[in-house]
Formats: structure tokens, C-alpha cells, sequence
């Protein structure tokens, strides 16, 4: 949000996908198995869910209601970036924003390596843990 009041506008979209798709029952369950030593990917995969269920398509009619056609994207998720082009929407430049916490660094490992995230800005002392 400051990163929009700065620019003077934008556009905020909120899709109501809880846990990447999965639902805030699975998200509990999921958390559990992450408790348990499972990762994200794996936590998923053994309730027998898909890594990311998302579904971008209700963007589409957003950006035609609001004549957009071009935007500036606030994600480290390749498969986002990739099915907002397919809507036919240009992707000028792609602003991934993540800060490393010692509670965040393992899900942060884990969306680097399995998953496939946009996360090159963190060097890898970032990703010591203390």
C-alpha cells in the first residue's frame, strides 16, 4: 500500500485465496505438518493439494473494467507473472519485495528452491541464519 501511495496510484487486487488456493481449513492442516518438520511444498502434497491452486482469471475482467493493459507487478512468483501475461497484459516491470526474518527464512528457502520464486535481491547472507 505505501508502495502505491507513493507512486499516487494504482491498484490493489485482493482474490480471496487462502494458503495458495487451498483453503483456511487445509492452511491449518498444513501448518501442522510444517510444525512437524514438513516444508510448504511437501505440507501440501501430503494432504494431497496441489502446490498452488490459484487461479488468476478474475484479474482479467478488473484490469478490462478499469482499461488496463499495462502494469507494474508487486510478486516473486513466476507462475503469477505468467498468467497475467496470458490475460494479455503487458508486464512492464516486475517488483519483488521480500525481507528475511528468522521466522520467514525456512518458507523463504523453500519458495526459492522448490517453488521457483523471484527472490535474487536477497543475497545469500541474507539467508544466514544467526
Amino acid at each position: 500500500m505505501e508502495m502505491i501511495a507513493k507512486e499516487g496510484s494504482g491498484l490493489l487486487i485482493y482474490l480471496r485465496q487462502e494458503g495458495r488456493g487451498i483453503g483456511i481449513v487445509n492452511k491449518v492442516k498444513a501448518y501442522r505438518l510444517q510444525d512437524s518438520g514438513a516444508d510448504t511444498v511437501e505440507a501440501n502434497i501430503s494432504l494431497g493439494l496441489g502446490v498452488d491452486n490459484r487461479s488468476y482469471g478474475v484479474c482479467k475482467s478488473i484490469f478490462d473494467y478499469f482499461g488496463i493493459n499495462s502494469i507494474r507487478l508487486i510478486t516473486n512468483n513466476p507462475d503469477k507473472i505468467e498468467s497475467v501475461r496470458k490475460m494479455g497484459i503487458n508486464v512492464t516491470h516486475i517488483i519483488s519485495k521480500s525481507q528475511v526474518t528468522p521466522h520467514n527464512i525456512s518458507y523463504l528457502r523453500t519458495k526459492l528452491g522448490r517453488m521457483g520464486h523471484m527472490l535474487g535481491h536477497l543475497d545469500d547472507a541474507n539467508f544466514e541464519e544467526d
